[in-house]
């Protein structure tokens, strides 16, 4: 078959698959992993998410020629993989935009820089991220979710609020040890 030790060595060898039995075999062709990003392609599109009832819209707003924002995809990507329970139980929804269709861009008079991330809570805008700052973004997905504060986009309601600021205290009220001895040498013009 092979003549001399180079031949036998220079042969490529094809690795045989490993056959799955049949038990599993259906389990795993029938797994359909859901879209964890969604492309947004018009704005009819994003307005129907919008009214229908997920607890949080994660949009991000990018431009192809943008180097931040092919980075920052890899990592919205990758923080959509971390809550994917949350978006197959339809509670949260990740959604990508791209600002150079113009026509499908809903965001588009908003943004002063790219890439730019929005987040809605049951339909309303309540914070926007300019910039890759994913840590905020993982912070208050971990908190709604993981921490289960549910009320981290509520207002509080207006006859909890002050009216007026209360007065700052003054240092000296609360060391009065300490008094200001800093003086400044004389001016001369």
């Amino acid at each position: 078959m092979y003549s001399t030790y180079q031949d036998y060595h220079s042969t490529p060898r094809q690795k045989k698959p490993v056959p799955i039995p049949s038990s599993e075999r259906l389990e795993h062709e029938t797994k359909v992993r859901p879209l964890l990003v969604v492309p947004m392609s018009s704005i009819e599109q994003f307005e129907t998410l919008l009214a229908s009832n997920y607890d949080l819209i994660l949009v991000d707003v990018w431009a192809s020629w943008c180097a931040p924002c092919k980075k920052g995809s890899v990592d919205f990507q990758q923080l959509a993989e971390a809550f994917e329970p949350y978006i197959v139980k339809k509670q949260l929804c990740f959604v990508k935009e791209n600002i150079d269709h113009a026509e499908a861009s809903y965001h588009l008079h908003e943004v002063s820089g790219v890439p730019t991330y929005f987040i809605y809570h049951f339909g309303k805008r309540v914070d926007m991220i300019v910039g890759n700052d994913f840590k905020k973004m993982h912070g208050i997905l971990q908190a709604y979710f993981l921490e289960n504060k549910k009320n981290l986009f509520v207002s509080p309601p207006p006859d909890s609020v002050p009216s007026s600021p209360s007065p700052l205290p003054r240092p000296s009220q609360h060391y009065p040890q300490i008094k200001q001895t800093i003086q400044y040498p004389p001016r001369h013009f």
